[in-house]
Order: C-alpha cells, then structure tokens, then sequence
C-alpha cells in the first residue's frame, strides 16, 4: 500500500472520539470505541460494518448486562453516564464467542471485559465483568496475552501533580502492567516509559510492542526473560495504539505535532485535527513502511490504523469520524 492523501479517504459520520478499533473475527464487524470529551460528557462503543460503511451505537443501548462472576469477581456494572471508552483489543475464541477489553475511565479507572457471540449475523454484546486498575492508574490500551492474561500501558500517575508536566517534557510517567487472575496486577519489569501509549504482544507472548507516545519513539521489549532487551525506533510523530496487520506486521498510526499541543486541543475541541501518520512495522527487523502520511489533514486526531480485508482504517480521538483508505 502507497502513501495516501486526504482525497482517498472515506469516513463514516456519527461515531464520537472513536480513539480504538477492533475486528470482530472472522466477520465484517469493527466494534469502535468513543471517548468523552468536549460536547460529549458520556463515551460509547459503536458497531461498524466495514462492507456497508455504517456505524451505530452499541453501548449503552445494545449491550446486555449479565455479570459472569468467576474470574472477574463480584463487580458492578459500568456506570453508563460517566462511560468513557478508550483502548480495547479482542480476544478471538474457540468457536463464535470472543472476549472485548475496554479501558474505561467512568467512575472507575477499569478494564470492563465484554463477550462478544458471533452466532447469528450480527455481533450480541453483553457485559459480563471488569478488572479494577490498580490504585493511581491511568489506562490508556489493553491487549490479550496468550496465557490468559491481559497487557495494559499506565500511561501516567494519577497521584502525581507533575504528570502531565512529565508528559509534555517527554520524562519517565508510566509503565506496562501484567494482569492474570487469581493474582492480580504486576507491573512488567523494565517497562517505565513516558506516556506509553499502544500496547500489543506477539503471538508466542515473547514480545511487547510498545508505542511512547510523548518521545515519538516505538520500544520492542522482551517477555519473561532476563536480562529484559529493549530495542527502540525514532519516529517523527506521535505514536498512539497498536495493532497486528494482517500479514503478521505491527500497524501504529499517530499526530504529527507535540503532547502539550494535542493535549490541549483535545480538552478544548469537539474536533481536534492534526496531520497523520500511519506506518506498519516488521515485528522481527524493525523496518518501517509508511502507509499512510496525511500532511493538509482535515480528518482528526488519528489514534489507531487497522486492516481490514485490504482496507485501512483509522480512529479519531477527537471527532464525529472514523476513516477508511480505499482498497
């Protein structure tokens, strides 16, 4: 796929500071998230159908509530009014039923934990637990590992009066956290980054790939083993979620501009724009291939690329709009 301009972009309108996208698997379905933000006091998930190109609400009004209990203990369900919606990752199951991660911010600093049943043609969500962050944790993504467990970036302290100080002079505000049931959060060794921002893992759960948002910078880490390797590349843009391609690369999509910047036009703005790229890395080499590099851009602030059957599609952190790359 060739760098693109703006004029090849399609959008789909309606789904609010939808900052994270994930694919249902095997199924046209996308389920986005939706923050909170200036003129939307309450976040959303939406349902998107990338062969019709529509978007609908799906939480609040979609999405049964139905606590499972087990793992996840007894929990309440989320607040719907303060709802705020950031990362989220699926994890694929054995047969039509997945699990949906999401890092809320409501009333809770949480990673709210949904099933996902793919029996008929249209995706049933129901709600059926949440795993409290640890104390002064503020979430950013969340993504799957294959022991079980969950991988989630600390973006940031929330005890600390210097955090955002610390994140706009690019210094050490957060850190990788391990959760697995029955033994709660551990914080993953050698993980400090400034405002690590996307997370995922490899499939054979060896490999962290982080995105450092406030120091342009993209971290492979090692897992589970000693000494811990970190290998960095320097981007030139801010870089925000990360997601698998579907040729097994990495995807990073981000905002050409500065933390404090972006910061202060996402609190202020319903719509927020600032140019865009988005890249897809080799896992094992580190070498970058730009895809997309949108420099008059009138999109957003782009948070997540994600391939969808030869498609690119990217989120907005602070807009009415989610976009799509034409195959």
């Amino acid at each position: 796929m060739s760098t693109m301009t703006s004029t090849e972009l399609g959008f789909i309108t309606g789904l609010y500071n939808a900052e994270d996208l994930a694919r249902v698997p095997g199924t046209r379905w996308l389920i986005a998230s939706g923050m909170a933000g200036p003129e939307h006091p309450q976040g959303h998930m939406y349902l998107v159908d990338s062969l019709a190109k529509t978007g609908e609400e799906l939480f609040p009004s979609q999405v049964a509530f139905a606590p499972s209990g087990g793992i996840y203990g007894d929990v309440e369900a989320p607040d719907i009014a303060s709802f705020n919606a950031h990362g989220l990752a699926l994890r694929p199951g054995d047969g039509d039923v997945h699990t949906l991660y999401l890092v809320n911010h409501g009333q809770r600093e949480s990673i709210e934990v949904f099933e996902v049943d793919t029996t008929a043609d249209r995706p049933a969500v129901r709600w059926i637990g949440a795993i409290l962050q640890a104390p002064g944790v503020w979430g950013n993504a969340v993504a799957p590992l294959p022991d079980g467990g969950i991988v989630a970036t600390n973006y940031l302290d929330l005890a600390d009066p210097t955090a955002f100080d610390k994140v706009y002079a690019g210094r050490i505000t957060g850190s990788l956290m391990e959760w697995h049931a029955g033994q709660g959060w551990e914080e993953v060794p050698q993980s400090a980054f400034s405002a690590p921002n996307g997370v995922n893992v490899s499939p054979d759960g060896r490999w962290f790939y982080v995105a450092s948002w406030a120091t342009k910078t993209f971290v492979r880490l090692s897992r589970g083993v000693s000494p811990v390797r970190r290998d960095t590349i320097q981007l030139d843009f801010l870089p925000d979620n990360v997601k698998w391609s579907e040729d097994g690369h990495v995807l990073t999509a981000g905002q050409i501009s500065e933390p404090k910047t972006v910061f202060d036009g996402v609190t202020t703005y319903a719509s927020c724009n600032f140019p865009v790229v988005a890249l897809k890395i080799d896992p094992e080499t580190l070498a970058v291939e730009e895809l997309v590099r949108l420099e008059h851009e009138v999109f957003g602030t782009a948070a997540t690329a994600l391939e969808v059957d030869g498609e690119l599609w990217l989120s907005s952190a602070a807009n009415d709009r989610i976009a799509y790359v034409r195959a």
